[in-house]
């Protein structure tokens, strides 16, 4: 709780300040399929940290608006990182067969970056393992 969800919301705080008086910025946030769905492999502190922080990105996506903020979130589901191979997380019950690739994560933040219109939404990245 207090790396996930307490430490995200006082950085966000802080940028969040300069961001109203520049009128303009992007707070992109990595929640976490589990924060949807609960996890197998991740207890329910992590489960709950996740879901509250995409909570927390929507109320500064409404409040930031106005001042030209965008605020969203990515939800990965299973990213091959030398942690997740170290617990022997599988891709098992992903669609595409596979963990997605920390580059292909980055695609995702770059495009939200450039967008001007996206705000108060998450985007799932998880081979299909969550569709809504």
């Amino acid at each position: 709780m207090n790396v996930n969800l307490r430490a995200a919301f006082f950085l966000t705080k802080a940028v969040y300040r300069k961001m109203k008086e520049q009128r303009s910025g992007r707070i992109i946030a990595l929640t976490s399929i589990a924060g949807q769905r609960g996890g197998f492999f991740s207890g329910a502190h992590y489960c709950a940290s996740k879901g509250g922080l995409e909570s927390m990105m929507k109320c500064f996506a409404l409040n930031g608006a106005p001042y030209g903020i965008l605020c969203n979130c990515i939800s990965p589901g299973v990213v091959e990182t030398p942690m997740t191979k170290e617990e022997g997380v599988t891709a098992d019950g992903i669609p595409l067969g596979r963990a997605a690739q920390p580059e292909e994560l980055a695609e995702v933040i770059a495009f939200l970056v450039h967008n001007t219109y996206i705000n108060g939404a998450t985007i799932d990245v998880n081979g299909g393992q969550l569709m809504r």
